[in-house]
């Protein structure tokens, strides 16, 4: 039997200030702006943000997100989708410790600055891994869709 918390509850349709976590989980759900911002107790340190992203901001922890959508047994990686089908994947640990930027000085996060939601993963293998505009976090086994780019740039985020 699947489980009813507070987050699960107040998980909505799809919009366009969300993120939606599919794939692999036991339950699939799409988080606001608005229910993100009441998860307090999940929200990454503002010193932590401030690492990756300038100014102040509110973001969220992405293992957060995956507690409540309960991956599968056989989920290991999580790709973080954009809304301009630029993907990365990363193993499932790795994805947990990263986290998503989804307000900037009391405001949605803009589209200039990756958002309305933008995801940061300090242990990913890049700076293209920092996905601007996510959408969707797809739990699968084995890797997803992964457009990140390839070279010499890779290991220096």
């Amino acid at each position: 039997m699947k489980g009813v918390n507070a987050w699960t509850a107040m998980a909505r349709p799809a919009r366009e200030e969300s993120v939606a976590v599919t794939g692999d989980v036991e339950e699939e759900l799409t988080f606001s702006r608005d229910t993100l911002g009441r998860m307090r107790e999940s929200q990454a340190p503002e010193d932590i943000v401030a690492e990756y992203y300038p100014g102040p901001a509110r973001a969220v922890w992405v293992e957060a997100l995956l507690q409540v959508a309960r991956p599968s047994a056989d989920a290991d990686h999580v790709t973080f989708h954009a809304a301009d089908g630029y993907a990365a994947s990363l193993p499932l640990d790795q994805a947990a410790g990263s986290f998503i930027v989804f307000e900037a000085g009391g405001e949605a996060l803009a589209a200039e600055e990756g958002g309305p939601m933008r995801a940061f993963l300090p242990e990913g293998p890049s700076y293209c891994t920092n996905v601007k505009s996510v959408q969707r976090l797809e739990l699968t086994r084995g890797p997803g869709k992964d457009t990140v780019p390839r070279g010499p740039h890779q290991g220096q985020g």
